[in-house]
């Protein structure tokens, strides 16, 4: 049988309004990934003491940043940014990409083969991992995030 597949489309200003109305209102009801970094992280990283988190709750760990003064660091769909100032702050040339992909607001989740095998099929070394759960329904059953250590080599 032939699967059938809807796509929804949104474009140009009316997917603009839409994503800022919905991140506005993550703001409002204070999700975590909409909270800026403190000029107090700032200021512990410039020291070299870097936090910063990917999943609710964990930390990444420090083994995984090495010595990042002056290497290029992407943090790609990095959430509300939160990774990028820090990991500035802390000397690296940070840039950030995001990437708007569905809307409430617009977030979307990847299969592991996408993830993992895209990472290694667009060139990277898988060199860490860990999971983490979250706080809602499903993360009482189960790690619902995952975060990859990929290096390109």
């Amino acid at each position: 049988m032939k699967q059938k597949t809807v796509t929804l489309f949104f474009t140009g200003m009316k997917l603009l309004k839409h994503n800022r109305m919905a991140w506005n209102h993550e703001v409002k009801i204070g999700n975590q990934w909409t909270i800026p970094v403190s000029d107090e992280q700032i200021q512990e990283a410039k020291k070299g003491l870097i936090k910063i988190v990917l999943t609710p709750f964990k930390i990444v760990p420090k083994e995984w940043l090495g010595d990042i003064v002056n290497k290029n660091v992407l943090c790609l769909a990095s959430g509300g940014g939160q990774q990028g100032p820090i990991l500035a702050a802390a000397g690296s040339n940070a840039k950030k990409k995001e990437y708007i992909e569905n809307m409430e607001p617009f977030e979307f989740g990847h299969s592991l083969t996408d993830q993992i095998d895209g990472q290694i099929e667009a060139g990277f070394i898988i060199s860490g991992f860990y999971e983490d759960k979250g706080e809602e329904l499903l993360d009482k059953f189960t790690s619902t995030f995952i975060v990859t250590k990929a290096e390109k080599k």
